[in-house]
């Protein structure tokens, strides 16, 4: 008994310490730095870099563009290379953003993922997140409605929601739900003394704003408009030396040092950002390797440079001797080379994307894979449709572009640097379901009701509307709601 007793004893001593070592390795959580957000907020209508994300605070981070984010340093190899495991199999999109947008874009990578329990982020690495940053970075005080910079609150201490410690007060600080958004894409902090100085509809300021002054916050429950909310100014001993409310501040024209207009706009606001993407669905095709079409380029040239004639015989030899193994051919250099060369708008290339797509559908030469599966056709006989096609796997890369504020057609601010060879990219998988409509039927009944004029944007009007028909009724008939569903639409008039 006695020797069964220490042995159990000796088990449980084992096994606490056990316990222990496990719950060292366990990664350490810091709460206050660091906010778990779903991937597909990083790249979606709402969110992006240089957009706002709501964090569970209450508060908004601004999101940073990606050369400054930390996972890069987890995504590449210490060559500055990027690892396997985080390429993305899209080259056929990074062939169309090198020519549209990103010169020296060479792969795609897709974002690490994070585990998340309990409402906390566990991260493994610290190189795992990106970067954001607090903004508007004006926070208050509720319970001693003192009003500072961001700076100031946290007094050199860098990490965390900022506190404010009144009267023993632990509760977390909010953000002024007020910014300033220009046509051009920048964005900036309310000038609260200049504000408080002012008494015309023009104010004059420097970027960034930080403040010295003793401002506070205040709020008045007699009137729900910005009437509602004013600044004050007291002197050390607290009392009142200047005040002034919001009420009139969408009416006051802001201007930086660079001669920059800025408009009062709530941080929620929808107008603050509008993503600029590119999306691309995955079909097999064959595309020149990038160390293969930068030698080609650089061949050229060289060739030109040096004024020596070249044709594309003299090319594909050299190439051959270069690269004995490519399995590109003097067609692919050909047409390669063409695309470079011609000059189309933006639209026509994303015609010209999309067509590829559509053809590829009806005429697959891999039937199956793990990215694209297609079962099909099944003959449709309701007029104007012609056949229904069965796409069991889809991928969609989506890649961030840009971004604009105020409204959609206001300058593109880009993102990346112009020598970025490596941008982050969002895959998505599902399933599918593509109508192909008989054309034949189409325009027939198009010429039939006369006019030429506006049969492009009838069509797509046609597609659009039918598009959205089918997502009602899968809504009902499977289940899935609206919101979880895409429509992608090929039509061209030609």
């Amino acid at each position: 008994m006695p020797q069964k007793a220490r042995k159990n004893a000796g088990s449980v001593t084992e096994n606490s310490t056990e316990k222990k070592q496990k719950k060292k390795k366990e990664p350490k959580v810091i709460k206050s730095r660091y906010e778990n957000q779903q991937l597909s907020k990083i790249v979606n209508s709402y969110g992006g870099i240089g957009s706002l994300l709501q964090t569970r605070d209450g508060g908004s981070l601004m999101v940073e563009d990606f050369p400054s984010w930390p996972l890069t340093g987890r995504v590449m190899n210490t060559g500055g290379q990027l690892k396997d495991e985080y390429c993305i199999n899209e080259d056929r999109l990074v062939m169309r953003l090198r020519r549209e947008f990103f010169r020296n874009i060479r792969k795609l990578f897709r974002l690490p993922l994070t585990e998340c329990k309990y409402g906390k982020t566990w991260l493994k690495e610290q190189n795992s997140a990106i970067s954001a940053s607090f903004f508007p970075k004006y926070f208050y005080c509720p319970q001693c409605r003192r009003l500072k910079h961001l700076d100031d609150w946290q007094a050199g201490n860098k990490v965390g929601f900022p506190h404010c410690g009144c009267n023993d007060y632990q509760k977390k600080l909010e953000q002024v739900r007020f910014i300033l958004v220009s046509e051009s894409g920048n964005v900036s902090d309310i000038p609260w003394e200049q504000l408080l100085d002012n008494y015309g509809s023009r104010i004059e300021f420097t970027t960034p704003v930080h403040g010295k002054r003793n401002l506070f916050y205040g709020t008045s429950e007699s009137a729900e408009s910005l009437s509602a909310i004013y600044i004050i100014e007291k002197n050390d001993a607290g009392h009142p030396l200047k005040s002034k409310n919001l009420g009139y501040l969408p009416n006051i024209d802001f201007f930086d040092q660079n001669g920059d207009r800025y408009i009062m706009q709530l941080r929620q606001s929808n107008s603050l950002f509008y993503i600029k993407t590119v999306s691309s669905i995955y079909i097999p095709e064959y595309v020149i390797p990038v160390l293969e079409y930068q030698w080609i380029e650089d061949q050229i040239a060289s060739w030109k440079a040096d004024e020596v004639s070249w044709d594309y015989d003299k090319l594909f030899s050299r190439f051959k001797i270069k690269f004995p193994e490519s399995k590109t051919s003097k067609t692919h250099i050909i047409n390669y080379l063409n695309q470079v060369s011609i000059q189309k708008t933006r639209e026509e290339m994303e015609d010209e994307y999309r067509k590829e797509e559509f053809e590829y559908f009806l005429n697959p030469f891999e039937e199956s894979g793990t990215d694209l599966s297609i079962e099909g056709p099944v003959k449709i006989e309701t007029v104007p449709l012609k056949n229904l096609y069965n796409l069991k796997k889809l991928k969609q890369t989506t890649v961030q572009t840009g971004y604009s504020r105020v409204s959609p057609e206001c300058r593109i601010v880009g993102v990346g640097k112009d020598n970025s060879a490596f941008y982050p990219a969002v895959e998505m998988r599902g399933e599918g379901i593509l109508f192909e409509f008989d054309n034949e039927v189409l325009v027939a009944k198009m010429n039939s009701e006369g006019g030429i004029e506006n049969k492009a944007q009838d069509l797509k009007r046609f597609v659009h509307t039918f598009s959205h028909i089918i997502m009602k009724e899968l809504e009902f008939e499977c289940g899935y709601s609206v919101s979880t569903l895409k429509e992608r639409l090929y039509c061209h008039f030609d």
